[in-house]
């Protein structure tokens, strides 16, 4: 079971619900596709009336930090099977399939509590395919609270052929105001 130890919020609506789409959407429909294998950095414009955003791509080894020293990292890569009744987006997905399930932490390294709500899209071979999201553990909330100097941890599912394991984009959406997109690129080493 994941650690975190920020404040979580519990939300019920339909609002909420589809405040977590839309951040799948948005981190989806980024026209920053990061092809570097982490060696170099991609830059893309935000269209709100904020401050400029610049995504950079690392390794899925490295971290991510942000100019206002927010910082995720992929804390750990492993490799489980899906149980019997699978929650996925792949409708031909059965029991015993083997998935990748990164474990994203993220640390508020600012002097404010900022809200998190996180969203990931992951993509892999030459052709960019959209690995299918698996639900890892349901009672984890998406979104939640960090005060200064706190790290949170949070877990995504996709099933990923384990041929493309080093032809790997994975786009983390850590918050939407102001938006922090982290890209992480290059080779899946599960632990």
């Amino acid at each position: 079971m994941s650690t975190r130890t920020g404040r979580a919020t519990r939300p019920r609506t339909a609002a909420a619900l589809a405040l977590s789409a839309g951040l799948l959407q948005l981190a989806a429909c980024s026209g920053n596709d990061a092809t570097s294998n982490g060696a170099s950095p991609s830059a893309a414009a935000s269209p709100s009336s904020s401050p400029s955003v610049t995504v950079k791509t690392v390794g899925f080894d490295e971290t991510y930090r942000t100019s206002d020293d927010v910082s995720v990292q992929i804390s750990e890569i492993k490799v489980a099977k899906l149980g019997l009744f699978p929650t996925t987006e792949d409708p031909d997905a059965k029991e015993g399939d083997p998935y990748i399930i990164l474990t994203t932490k993220t640390t508020n390294g600012t002097k404010s509590t900022l809200g998190f709500a996180l969203a990931a899209v992951l993509k892999y071979g030459p052709n960019r395919t959209q690995a299918a999201q698996v639900l890892v553990l349901p009672e984890e909330e998406p979104i939640f609270y960090l005060d200064p100097n706190e790290a949170g941890e949070y877990r995504f599912g996709f099933i990923i052929p384990s041929e493309f394991y080093d032809q790997a984009v994975m786009k983390v959406t850590v918050s939407i105001d102001p938006l922090r997109t982290a890209v992480f690129s290059g080779s899946i080493t599960p632990t």
